[in-house]
């Protein structure tokens, strides 16, 4: 099922990168993407936990069924509302008019279709190659909250009331980093220029987020923990907006096939790395009994451990991310020209 859930969505983040740049002016783009992706996703999410545990099943005491099922009931209203109200892009839609379109494209050329992007055309672009590598390693962090933090508190055996608060924290500081990293962005870019604002933002996110790393697993107690990791999760995603951005600018025309590329590319470490976590969890636990019952103690400090040295890794990453080689086809080239090469 939960494969299931994923094929569904998968086109949803790709599709919304070619709707920033469809509806919204370039000067508010990176704000508009940190907005969305982060702050939108990461709310979502912090929510998701708050409403299913605590509200729903801590204190109306629904069963995990019943608690799912009104999450869906929510989720089918709003994909009918979706489908009534969005339009493909302004130009479709008559409520946008002539003043507010000239606002929105800034005087880009919005004529032509783009065609289709070869992948080998994408990875011979070096900064592309850079921002999929990327990717997989800041995914694969992520998917280390979303994998096993619920288990991280459920040793230390939080109650379900404050269980669901708990496991929201990363996904709190997530949706609150990724709104600044876009701000952040578009105060810096005329500022530093396009190249190294996005550099700066990428480095010095992931950077700081593995310094806090460190802090955390200091921490002693459920709460300071969670403090923490919203802390660390501040950091690390207010380099999303940033991650968006580059394959806007880097993309152009095909922004959504560059971002799927980029997506699909944290995919596979959401695919690969949780059993290796596994792995280095067991690694990390030992048993003994108590009253007759067998307990398992986990030392999750190692996973945060390589947490920390992923962040390094991507911060560095960042300083060679240059997001001003735009994939671009030249004016003499057609998209099947491009793809016969």
């Amino acid at each position: 099922m939960r494969l299931g859930f994923g094929t569904a969505q998968a086109g949803a983040y790709p599709a919304l990168g070619q709707v920033t740049r469809t509806w919204f002016p370039s000067s508010i783009r990176t704000v508009v993407q940190g907005l969305v992706a982060s702050f939108s996703g990461r709310s979502g999410a912090a929510c998701a936990s708050i409403i299913m545990a605590t509200f729903l099943m801590g204190w109306l005491e629904m069963t995990w069924r019943q608690a799912l099922a009104t999450l869906t009931a929510a989720g089918v209203v709003f994909g009918i509302a979706f489908l009534m109200l969005y339009r493909k892009s302004p130009e479709d839609d008559p409520r946008v008019n002539e003043a507010e379109l000239e606002l929105i494209r800034e005087g880009e050329q919005t004529t032509g279709k783009p065609g289709i992007l070869p992948f080998g055309r994408a990875f011979r672009n070096n900064t592309l190659r850079l921002l999929f590598s990327q990717q997989f390693l800041n995914a694969g962090a992520d998917i280390a909250y979303t994998s096993f933090i619920g288990a991280y508190f459920a040793a230390q055996k939080v109650d379900i009331k404050a269980f669901g608060w708990l496991v929201a924290m990363p996904f709190i500081g997530g949706a609150l980093g990724g709104a600044f990293g876009g701000i952040a962005n578009d105060w810096l870019i005329p500022r530093l220029g396009r190249r190294w604002a996005r550099s700066a933002i990428g480095f010095a996110g992931k950077f700081v987020a593995a310094l806090t790393v460190f802090v955390l697993v200091q921490q002693t107690t459920p709460v300071a923990a969670g403090i923490w990791l919203l802390i660390v999760k501040f950091f690390s995603d207010w380099t999303q907006p940033t991650v968006w951005g580059t394959c806007t600018d880097v993309g152009g025309k095909f922004s959504a096939t560059i971002f799927s590329i980029n997506n699909t590319s944290g995919n596979a470490a959401a695919f690969v790395l949780p059993p290796l976590y596994g792995m280095l969890l067991d690694f990390y636990s030992t048993t003994h009994t108590v009253d007759g019952k067998t307990v398992r103690d986990t030392n999750f400090i190692p996973l945060f451990i390589v947490i920390a040295g992923m962040y390094l890794i991507v911060a560095t990453a960042w300083l060679f991310i240059d997001c001003t080689k735009k994939l671009e086809l030249t004016e003499s080239q057609t998209p099947l020209e491009t793809s016969e090469e």
